[in-house]
């Protein structure tokens, strides 16, 4: 047992207490080294998990080479907002922060109380909230998951006052600093997994489990019927192939142990997985994750107990995997299930970086991670500038718990459109549009000083041929969002500086994707109002660009925030594009316009344009060779 005892790198925390006064030497002496790594060493934290009592968590982390299950308080913080004084249940302290939408902060009062509270008192809050001497109650749905997140990110280091406290105690979310990525390293070398991966359809399955250490790859059939159509060399063969389609050079293929078994139903399918993965659990005692992709994420949690003494980091499932064949299923399953085991490894790399950049435990991503991540940021950048958050899970923002807006939440923006229905003869050109929502962000200092100091709504278009499917001329309410809104501009700010500076692809994707996350529900902090207030900012730059275009020559046929479709006015195609060019050129050297990429994609020799739907074209290319093509 001994021998067993200096082999093993995991540890609960709740086993090391019991250990660490059996004596100086030997193994209570082997037993203080987690907790002397846990107090001396900064934790790189690969998922927080809650355990079954409110308020409590469960934190895998990897300090000095070792995975150890911490026990995590969340407390949970709130604010009230009274006109008067407060004198009742909710000990507190006063506070200055900024309530959102600019609403009036009064006697804003900080609650700090344990979850299990939080919800025994969750009657007495709503009393509060008929009070009218209360304004609001905020934070109030903050998950404590996502603000234990906020906190401390991926990588944290104890508080020197609770340095000897006891492992068995666990620690609370304010003794632990967060630390930066760039401080202290995380994950820089590569964590050995557990790949789970199941399709089923029909009665039929296939579970496939490898686990990486013990280079195990073990494939269970779900077959009623009876026949077997798999073997362990076409299982090898069919993992080769992967790995090679997907070159993963540095994955070494030998001594792994490919082995089939066949079973009639799922549930002795998951008897087999849970005893391999016991087994490796025995042998195998270092940090590993646990990465699953299937159909139903909490059913193999269910099935399979021995996934509880590994973090979890969940892969979408794709659907198209559960559609087998009527006859001969099996190795077509086999296959897809062996290029998902392949594709796991680079997913995990990607998610591993993902983190260092975002700061955010492994496994605690959502079903997004760009979403996500840009929820965290912007949440960590509100609380700097002493902002409290509407955080929620529904896409209305929390506004205390009273909204008086209700009918503004309906956030229907519609994209601005010109139409310009006709017959052009000429060389005509489809421009599209990159970074507009980017540009009018970081340029909405600009424009509001061109528009004398505040935002004004969208104004027809002078030319009076053109339609516009807008209607928010009239809504100003938006302006309660410029502490926000200004919060937002430095985030984005900061994400342009990591992709110019450092190429970075994960800032990339959030400047690519801005206005989808500002105009989708899942966002934890979405918000109409604020986007609503780049939309009319979108909506300057954009009709500013048009402009511009038609100052320099071209006529508009149709315009949207994507793409505009120009006449150049030239009757062949060299010309045309040399046209193209100096007017991409000339807009290009504007202030205002400094972020924005057009780019050329169709030229038509011919236009017969009815709106965006419906267009008769007459394509132009490069050879003398002519096509004709139809949008509907």
């Amino acid at each position: 047992r001994l021998g067993d005892l200096k082999s093993s790198n995991q540890f609960d925390a709740h086993q090391i207490n019991h250990n660490v006064h059996q004596g100086k030497g030997g193994v209570g002496s082997y037993f203080r080294r987690p907790e002397e790594a846990l107090t001396s060493s900064h934790w790189q934290i690969i998922q927080l998990v809650p355990s079954p009592q409110s308020g409590e968590f469960f934190a895998w982390v990897v300090v000095k080479g070792l995975m150890l299950k911490i026990p995590l308080t969340i407390p949970r913080v709130f604010y009230i907002n009274s006109k008067a004084p407060i004198a009742g249940n909710f000990p507190g302290k006063c506070v200055s922060k900024i309530l959102p939408h600019g609403r009036p902060s009064y006697n804003l009062i900080e609650v700090t109380i344990q979850e299990v509270q939080f919800k025994e008192e969750s009657k007495k809050l709503a009393a509060l909230l008929s009070d009218p001497e209360i304004e609001g109650i905020y934070e109030t749905k903050v998950p404590l998951e996502f603000s234990a997140i906020c906190q401390i990110g991926c990588v944290c280091k104890i508080d020197n006052t609770a340095k000897h406290r006891s492992t068995q105690d666990g620690w609370k979310i304010g003794e632990l600093h967060m630390k930066t990525t760039t401080e202290c390293h995380y994950l820089e070398r590569s964590i050995p997994l557990v790949y789970l991966y199941n399709s089923t359809s029909r009665g039929r399955a296939v579970y496939v489990l490898y686990c990486q250490a013990s280079k195990l790859m073990s494939a269970v059939v779900v077959n009623p019927y009876g026949d077997k159509e798999l073997l362990p060399s076409a299982l090898e063969r069919q993992f080769r192939d992967s790995c090679q389609e997907l070159s993963l050079e540095s994955l070494s293929m030998d001594g792994i142990l490919f082995q089939v078994d066949y079973v009639d139903h799922p549930e002795a399918a998951k008897k087999i997985i849970q005893k391999a993965i016991s087994e490796y659990r025995e042998e195998n005692c270092g940090p590993t994750v646990a990465v699953i992709e299937c159909p139903d994420f909490n059913s193999i949690k269910e099935g399979i107990k021995a996934l509880d003494d590994f973090p979890c980091v969940r892969i979408p499932f794709n659907r198209d995997d559960n559609s087998y064949q009527p006859v001969s299923w099996q190795r077509p399953a086999a296959k897809i299930a062996m290029f998902r085991c392949a594709a796991a490894f680079q997913w995990l790399d990607r998610r591993i970086a993902q983190s260092r950049y975002a700061h955010v435990p492994l496994g605690n991503f959502g079903h997004d991670w760009l979403t996500f991540t840009v929820d965290i940021f912007l949440s960590r950048a509100l609380r700097d500038q002493q902002q409290v958050l509407w955080v929620s899970d529904n896409g209305v923002p929390d506004l205390g718990g009273i909204n008086s807006e209700e009918t503004f939440f309906a956030d229907e923006v519609q994209q601005t459109s010109l139409v310009f229905p006709g017959a052009y003869r000429k060389v005509s050109v489809e421009i599209k549009i990159h970074n507009l929502a980017v540009n009018a962000l970081l340029k909405s200092n600009l424009v509001s000083e061109m528009e004398g100091g505040v935002f004004l709504g969208f104004e027809q278009d002078v030319n009076s041929k053109g339609s516009s499917s807008n209607d928010n001329t009239s809504f100003d309410e938006t302006t309660g969002s410029a502490q926000a809104f200004r919060v937002l501009k430095q985030l984005i700010r900061n994400c342009l500086t990591d992709v110019l500076k450092s190429g970075n692809i994960y800032a990339d994707s959030i400047l690519q994707r801005l206005s989808w996350w500002l105009c989708s529900p899942c966002s934890k902090l979405h918000d109409p109002a604020l986007h609503l207030m780049l939309h009319k900012v979108m909506q300057k730059v954009f009709a500013l660009l048009l402009t511009d275009l038609r100052r320099l020559g071209a006529m508009i046929i149709y315009a949207d925030f994507s793409k505009v479709v120009i006449d150049t006015g030239k009757f062949d195609l060299s010309t045309a594009k040399a046209y193209c060019e100096s007017l991409l050129t000339a807009v290009g050297n504007s202030d205002i316009f400094e972020l924005i990429l057009l780019e050329p994609v169709h030229y038509w020799h011919s236009l017969l344009f009815m709106d965006q739907h419906f267009s008769i074209t007459t394509l132009v290319s490069e050879l003398p060779m002519m096509k004709f093509h139809l949008k509907k």
